[in-house]
C-alpha cells in the first residue's frame, strides 16, 4: 500500500521513479499531484468549475439616479470580490452562473427618499422578477434608507441575475460597498 502525502506548497520536484506525490497548490489552493515524469495534474469538481469560485460581490460607486415610476437594473460597478470572472461590472452589471445549482443572493439599495414616495428593491433571473424585497412607503423625509432582497434561487448554467430597484420618483442611489451592493454565493449543484 503507497501513502499519500498532502502538502500546501507550491509543485514539487519530480519524485523518484514510480512514485506520484500529491499536494495543495499555494497558489491556486487546489489538489494537484506530479507523477515521475513530472507530469502535473490539478483537481476540481465534476464540473471543472470549483465552488470556491462560484460566487461574487459588486456594489455601486458613483452616483447615479434612476428614473422614475419604474422598476430599474441598478448599475453595480465595482466588484468586491470575483474569483471566477462571473460578474459583468462594465456592462451588463449581472453575475453569470458558471454552473448550475442553487445560489445564496442578496442585494441592498441605498435610497435618498422623499415624502409620499414607494421604494422595494428586486431580483432578476434571466430578465424576469424573481424575488421583491419589502415595499417600503415613506410618509416623512428620510436621511437614507436600505432597501434590502434576498433569495435562494436555482440557476442553469450560463443564467444571470442581477439587482432592480423600483422608484415612484427619480432619488439619487446611495454609493459605497455598505450602501447598494450585490453578493452571490453558490450553495450548492
Amino acid at each position: 500500500m503507497s501513502k499519500i502525502k498532502l502538502t500546501n506548497q507550491s509543485a514539487p520536484t519530480t519524485p523518484s521513479s514510480g512514485k506520484t506525490e500529491v499536494y495543495v497548490d499555494s497558489v491556486t489552493k487546489k489538489i494537484a499531484s506530479k507523477d515521475d515524469a513530472g507530469v502535473v495534474t490539478a483537481y476540481t469538481s465534476a464540473t471543472g468549475v470549483s465552488a470556491t469560485t462560484a460566487k461574487a460581490r459588486a456594489h455601486r460607486y458613483s452616483a447615479y439616479t434612476p428614473g422614475a415610476a419604474n422598476a430599474v437594473k441598478v448599475p453595480l460597478n465595482v466588484e468586491d470580490y470575483d474569483p471566477g470572472n462571473n460578474f459583468d461590472d462594465v456592462t451588463n452589471y449581472r453575475f453569470v452562473a458558471p454552473v448550475s445549482g442553487y445560489y445564496a443572493v442578496s442585494g441592498r439599495v441605498g435610497i435618498t427618499p422623499w415624502n409620499e414616495e414607494i421604494y422595494y428593491a428586486l431580483l432578476y433571473v434571466n430578465g424576469v422578477e424573481k424575488a421583491r424585497g419589502s415595499v417600503i412607503r415613506c410618509t416623512a423625509s428620510e436621511i437614507n434608507i436600505g432597501l434590502v432582497v434576498s433569495d435562494i434561487v436555482y440557476m442553469a448554467s450560463g443564467s444571470y441575475v442581477e439587482l432592480w430597484a423600483y422608484c415612484t420618483y427619480q432619488r439619487p442611489f446611495v454609493t459605497g460597498s455598505s450602501q447598494t451592493y450585490m453578493a452571490v454565493h453558490l450553495l450548492s449543484t
